[in-house]
């Protein structure tokens, strides 16, 4: 059994905004999130707090491999978290001017340029007009982008514990989660089979097959998010 990497966090705290972060790239970038606005970056450098003020995050659970988030989503969506926003950051449009994205896009990026999508959920006490994304209208579309980017897949994920800002302050008792995930494993192959590897002796000689599985399943309980073993939550969605 795979040594279970933890629980963290407790609920003596608010969570209130949670991130989704795939690192992929454009040639696996699914359709139905759309790329982070000039006026967005614009905005988020704006709002950027300075260095002499910054108060460093928490690695609350470390980078592991095999790990399926897809289980995480529907629980976050039970928890009443809701999907306000899906966007691309990053790989050929980070930090160039408009005349240089333009010029970029006329010269079509490579496929292999590497970009994060970005998946937000708010906890359903501050779901105001301050978090909706002005553009969103295509939540179905989100979704099952969010669907192709975690289900029969695994990835190498680690959780992040950031304190909440407000115009540049931390919010006392409020918190806003990572989870960044790189490295994607698909678990079926492309005739939609699940995969397999051989299982091997001492001396590598091949004695049976068995399926890729994942190692641990990402969840959240009322103890916090959890990086449970495979074997304590087989059932994957």
């Amino acid at each position: 059994m795979a040594e279970n990497p933890g629980i963290r966090k407790g609920v003596a705290m608010t969570v209130r905004m949670i991130d989704l972060k795939f690192n992929t790239t454009l040639r696996n970038l699914p359709d139905g999130v759309r790329q982070e606005t000039e006026e967005e970056v614009l905005r988020r450098q704006e709002n950027k707090v300075p260095q002499e003020q910054k108060v460093s995050g928490m690695n609350i659970l470390e980078s592991v491999d095999r790990v399926y988030v897809a289980n995480f989503v529907k629980d976050l969506q039970e928890a009443g978290y809701v999907l306000v926003s899906a966007f691309v950051r990053g790989g050929v449009f980070a930090s160039i001017s408009p005349a240089l994205r333009r010029l970029v896009e006329q010269r079509k990026p490579s496929p292999d340029s590497r970009v994060s999508v970005i998946f937000r959920f708010v906890h359903p006490d501050f779901l105001d007009s301050g978090f909706i994304d002005s553009g969103w209208g295509e939540a179905d579309k989100a979704q099952n982008a969010l669907r192709e980017l975690t289900q029969d897949v695994m990835w190498r994920s680690e959780v992040w514990d950031n304190p909440f800002f407000e115009e540049q302050t931390p919010v006392e008792g409020q918190h806003m989660f990572s989870i960044n995930m790189v490295s994607r494993q698909s678990l079926k192959d492309q005739n939609g089979m699940p995969l397999s590897r051989w299982l091997r002796d001492n001396s590598g000689d091949k004695l049976e097959k068995i399926s890729v599985d994942p190692k641990f399943v990402l969840a959240l309980s009322e103890d916090g998010i959890e990086m449970l073993n495979y074997e304590d939550r087989p059932v994957l969605i």
